[in-house]
């Protein structure tokens, strides 16, 4: 079963280098190919382990840091979306004591969103020192930006879980 697991992997990962290959060349679908990505790590999440999508989150970011062109096509990849499927299946699995439904959906969501923020505020500060540092940039309503930016988070991980549900039930796992 072990080689199974391992088999798996492998042909996940070069179907996941394959995704951010094509996140790298082609513009304008950059983001759902990110989003696909984050698909694959889940379904090793389902079919192996955390510990095991980890190692594959890993192993993608250095084999995508050597293989593809373009290294900071990486980032939105590193910083988000190839580790959120481990994060949410421990955020959805963590104890919540005697919390009703409702209770533990919002402490999720509360989890999900400091996770989101975490990884949105690093990005923002790799681009701002990274690109923009010694360029003088209109300050936009900060606020906005970032309402706007969990908005569409919020919704990215609603449909993330229908689509696993509907994975889950296809490939039965």
């Amino acid at each position: 079963m072990k080689t199974n697991k391992v088999a798996l992997s492998g042909v996940l990962l070069g179907l996941n280098m394959i995704i951010l290959f094509g996140a790298t060349m082609l513009p304008g679908i950059e983001m759902t190919l990110y989003a696909l990505s984050s698909f694959v790590t889940a379904i090793i999440v389902m079919k192996a382990s955390p510990k095991s999508a980890a190692v594959f989150y890993v192993a993608t970011v250095l084999l995508a840091g050597v293989l593809l062109p373009n290294k900071l096509a990486i980032l939105p990849y590193a910083l988000f979306f190839g580790y959120y499927g481990i994060a949410k299946y421990y955020i959805e699995k963590m104890p919540c004591g005697k919390l009703k439904d409702i209770h533990k959906q919002a402490v999720e969501i509360v989890c999900k969103i400091a996770v989101f923020g975490a990884a949105f505020g690093a990005g923002i500060l790799i681009f701002k020192e990274g690109f923009t540092s010694g360029l003088s940039l209109p300050d936009l309503p900060v606020l906005i930006i970032c309402v706007a930016a969990v908005a569409v988070f919020l919704v990215y991980d609603y449909v993330f879980t229908l689509i696993l549900v509907q994975i889950k039930r296809l490939i039965k796992l």
